[in-house]
């Protein structure tokens, strides 16, 4: 494209005026040519017109006139030949003058435009080329660590087809799963703590809450960073906790707590004139924190009840009250 805007370089030029120069020589050479066969035209004929009166006097035979009047129909045949043979030369001389101007002056418009758009038609291609080349190259989109191969050499790979399995950054994720009722608790950024088998414990916070509900189990899935330790492989088993906050709960050891037609109850200790009585109460639980229980309702704070042995108890019957141990018995 830039021949085509700027002027040619010297030695250029220098062959188009030589290209030019040679073009004029060419036409006048076929000028002349046509000149000479204009006049051998008008010697054929004269000599065509001659023969024929000559033929008519009885002085020639008409086969000679016929050879004369042969001769001029060649020599017009080459007139015309020599006339488009000059217009050849001329469009010839034009072009090399046409060529030589280009070489001067730069490019004409359209040439240009065309040009151009050559160009931008090439940059496409090589653009199209270059993405098909890149589709070749499997990229991950960061560092880490491959675990699993999914494909093979000479295998035909699939769009929604997984390639390969990294640990991103060296990092570990745990794939929990929480129930539904649970889920609503649970906020991205909320401290976690884990162990296994080993019984240590590990730390790490929320990333990632599913916004999807398995229909069949009622769970969903959080993921969960772990923060950097060795002692972790891929493929362990972690059981987690996630701190969801901080607040003073009525609660009660869970053997404080029987059970009565499905429900949960337990015997507060009354004092009366005839002594301590278990009465029985429904309570209604919430979350549970090993050997303890939450009370959401059926008793308030400093209510005393039996600990142990509430299946062998009715309502009204009467217990003693051990102080020692801050205990109630039968």
């Amino acid at each position: 494209m830039a021949k085509s805007i700027q002027p040619n370089r010297p030695e250029d030029l220098t062959a188009l005026k030589a290209a030019y120069a040679q073009a004029q020589a060419a036409v006048a050479q076929e000028e002349a040519n046509l000149v000479r066969a204009k006049a051998n035209l008008q010697e054929a004929a004269e000599n065509a017109r001659r023969y024929r009166w000559l033929v008519a006097q009885g002085a020639v035979s008409a086969q000679e006139a016929d050879a004369r009047e042969t001769q001029s129909k060649v020599a017009a045949a080459d007139v015309r030949n020599m006339e488009e043979r000059v217009k050849a030369s001329r469009f010839s001389a034009e072009q090399s003058q046409q060529r030589l101007s280009m070489g001067l002056t730069g490019g004409r418009s359209e040439d240009i435009a065309i040009a151009k758009a050559q160009k931008l038609e090439i940059e496409a291609t090589i653009k199209q080329l270059q993405s098909q080349i890149d589709q070749t190259v499997i990229k991950a989109p960061c560092d880490g660590i491959v675990m699993k191969r999914h494909v093979h050499l000479g295998e035909i790979a699939l769009n929604n087809k997984t390639m390969f399995e990294i640990v991103r950054d060296g990092r570990l994720e745990l794939k929990a799963q929480v129930p539904e009722k649970d889920l609503l608790y649970v906020k991205e950024g909320q401290p976690v703590e884990m162990t296994g088998d080993s019984g240590k414990i590990f730390k790490g916070c929320v990333r990632e809450i599913s916004p999807l509900v398995e229909q069949e189990t009622r769970l969903g899935t959080v993921r969960i960073d772990i923060d950097s330790c060795p002692d972790l492989k891929p493929g362990n088993f972690l059981r987690g906790e996630i701190l969801i906050g901080k607040e003073n709960v009525a609660t009660l050891p869970t053997s404080c707590v029987t059970y009565k037609g499905n429900r949960p109850l337990v015997y507060q200790v009354e004092e009366s004139q005839g002594g301590s009585r278990a009465r029985m109460l429904y309570v209604q639980l919430g979350a549970r924190d090993g050997a303890f229980v939450q009370v959401l309702n059926g008793l308030k704070a400093g209510d005393m009840v039996v600990e142990r042995g509430g299946g062998f108890l009715k309502d009204g019957d009467p217990v003693r009250v051990l102080t020692g141990n801050a205990q109630s018995q039968p």
